[in-house]
Order: C-alpha cells, then sequence, then structure tokens
C-alpha cells in the first residue's frame, strides 16, 4: 500500500512526464509545420526551373524602339520587384508568394495610370503570367505572357489576347526575344 506522500510523488512525476511530453509535441509540431509553410519564393522559382529571368534583359522591337525588362529578387528572395520601359510606358510591379493560396502574384501599375494584377503559373523553365490590366476608367483587359529561355542569353516572350470567355488566341499577338544584359 502506498502512502499518500508517495501517490502524490508519483502523480507530480507522471504529470510532469505528460507535460514534458505535450511541450515536446508541439514543439514538434510548430517546426514541421513551419518548415511546411516557409516555402519561399525563391525556393519556388528555382524548384520551377526559372532562376534564369532574374536580370535585366533588352530587345530592339520592329519599329525601333527599344524594350527593358528586369527582374530583381528582393528582400532574401521572398518578391521580385520588375520593371518594363518602352517608349509609350514604364512599369513597375512586384511578384509575392501569397502565404493564403500559395499563389505567385503580381501587381503593379505604369505610368499611364493603369494598374495590373496577375497570377503566374509554369513548369519546365516556361513561366506563364496571366495579368488585368485596369485602365483609370475602370475597363479591363486580361493578356497571357509565356516567357521562355532560348538559351544563356536570350529569353522569348510571346504576348496573347484572353477573351471575356477566358481563352486565350491560338497565336501570340506578339512574340519578341530580349537578350540578357551585362550586370552593371
Amino acid at each position: 500500500m502506498m502512502t499518500q506522500r508517495q501517490a502524490s510523488t508519483q502523480t507530480k512525476s507522471f504529470s510532469g512526464k505528460k507535460t514534458g511530453l505535450l511541450i515536446a509535441m508541439i514543439l514538434i509540431l510548430m517546426c514541421t509545420g513551419q518548415a511546411w509553410a516557409q516555402s519561399s519564393l525563391g525556393d519556388l522559382v528555382r524548384e520551377g526551373g526559372n532562376e534564369w529571368l532574374i536580370g535585366t534583359w533588352k530587345a530592339t522591337t520592329d519599329d525601333g524602339d527599344s524594350v527593358t525588362l528586369s527582374y530583381k529578387w528582393e528582400l532574401n528572395k521572398n518578391m521580385i520587384t520588375t520593371t518594363v520601359d518602352t517608349p509609350e510606358f514604364e512599369s513597375k510591379s512586384i511578384i509575392i508568394l501569397s502565404g493564403a493560396d500559395s499563389e505567385v502574384k503580381q501587381v503593379g501599375a505604369d505610368t499611364m495610370g493603369r494598374t495590373l494584377e496577375g497570377l503566374w503559373t509554369g513548369e519546365y523553365g516556361v513561366a506563364v503570367l496571366r495579368q488585368t490590366t485596369t485602365d483609370q476608367y475602370g475597363d479591363k483587359e486580361v493578356t497571357e505572357f509565356t516567357v521562355s529561355q532560348k538559351d544563356s542569353k536570350t529569353m522569348t516572350v510571346s504576348i496573347r489576347n484572353i477573351s471575356n470567355t477566358g481563352w486565350s488566341d491560338s497565336y501570340p499577338e506578339m512574340t519578341i526575344e530580349l537578350k540578357r544584359q551585362a550586370k552593371p
């Protein structure tokens, strides 16, 4: 038969083991949960084979106009800033990984007063941006940009209009080849 003191010590010991086990389980769950949730934009870009996009790219159109496209890592590879510079307009935007739904989103604006919102998808080194551009009157236009690497110094961008039903044109409205620029 146990004395009152022995029973109390045994209960405390068992209770302490339970608490320690519970704390250990909570810490393990928190750490593994953080590891799953910690996929960064940089990780996704690398896993998708699209790290080659980062840098500055230039092209000359058939009309002789210069187009510059720049992708730059920011915030420990949790954001990409983009700049598109043409004679007609300039746009700036950011690309982020949405924590809520794990989608790669782009949001920005241009010198013509338009706002830009898009969603990036892609695989096998081909990136696709489906972008909605809204002008100052609220009119919207949806465009799809397919970005692929021709070689280590050449990027191809194909631009397709998206209909009201969500289908893209069979053939690109425009395709442009851009050349990687040396780092300054």
